[in-house]
């Protein structure tokens, strides 16, 4: 059986805080204006930042086959190389997956673990990464498969695919901030968005994140609702409210300071 790496625990406030800093050299290199209108694309993010600054190639081309149990292998990053591999079939079949499995290579063991690994590259030359290892599931992650070394991996690639920032941003721009969304139970919630109003019956916060989440696709690049819908609970549903200015404000903010630790979501 594959053994994973075992690695030093972070914090998961270092976590989002290195992954922020990825998020910044993004938008000063594409510009916030760019960030609010057209979202976010891995391909660019990848042009911009992964590869001129952490020089980790990207590969989409290969057939990864099965690891040692007979699991599909959804990607793979070579830490001497300072490869990340996706499998070509989440491309053909347009795999859900497939955006939040990029990140995760490039972002969550590139950048974050790329030091550590090639470190240690005699002992894990190359790192596989599957479903089961991921912790991705047809309802969105399974934490307690999760050991610490993906754990860090999922939070830092969720954090640079959807910072909380611009989670905030899109909520602002698609659903306007003047109307608080509280979770009140399992019931029918009117949903307001471009100012339309719609009725969903929802049965738990992640439910509701979810339909937050899928208005909001579009502009994270192909990124799956599910693995959104966990960024937008950490900002989007807060029963105590929120009140943080005006959109220009957050032209700002994309490119400057992750949000105070008193946004965090309370459901």
């Amino acid at each position: 059986m594959y053994e994973l790496p075992r690695i030093e625990p972070m914090s998961e406030q270092e976590i989002k805080d290195r992954a922020h800093t990825v998020w910044v050299e993004y938008v000063r290199e594409v510009g916030p204006e760019y960030v609010i209108s057209h979202g976010i694309s891995f391909d660019e993010m990848h042009d911009a930042v992964i590869y001129p600054k952490y020089e980790i190639i990207f590969d989409k081309s290969e057939d990864l086959g099965l690891d040692d149990d007979g699991v599909p292998i959804l990607g793979k990053f070579l830490p001497k190389e300072n490869v990340a591999l996706v499998d070509r079939k989440l491309f053909a079949t347009a795999d859900p997956r497939r955006v939040f499995t990029q990140y995760h290579e490039t972002t969550g063991h590139g950048i974050l673990h790329g030091p550590f690994l090639r470190k240690n590259a005699r002992k894990y030359p190359k790192l596989y990464s599957t479903e089961r290892s991921i912790g991705l599931s047809e309802n969105g992650f399974d934490w307690k498969q999760m050991n610490t070394f993906e754990w860090q991996a999922n939070m830092f690639a969720a954090n640079v695919a959807a910072p909380r920032t611009y989670v905030l941003c899109m909520w602002k721009k698609l659903f306007g901030m003047n109307r608080k969304l509280i979770y009140q139970g399992a019931r029918e919630y009117s949903l307001i968005f471009n100012d339309k109003s719609s009725l969903v019956n929802v049965h738990s916060p992640l439910k509701l994140a979810w339909v937050i989440a899928k208005k909001m696709q579009l502009y994270f690049g192909g990124l799956s609702a599910q693995s959104l819908a966990y960024q937008v609970l950490e900002v989007a549903i807060d029963t105590n409210g929120y009140d943080y200015g005006d959109f220009g404000r957050y032209q700002a903010v994309l490119g400057l300071a992750p949000l105070s630790n008193d946004a965090n979501i309370k459901v």
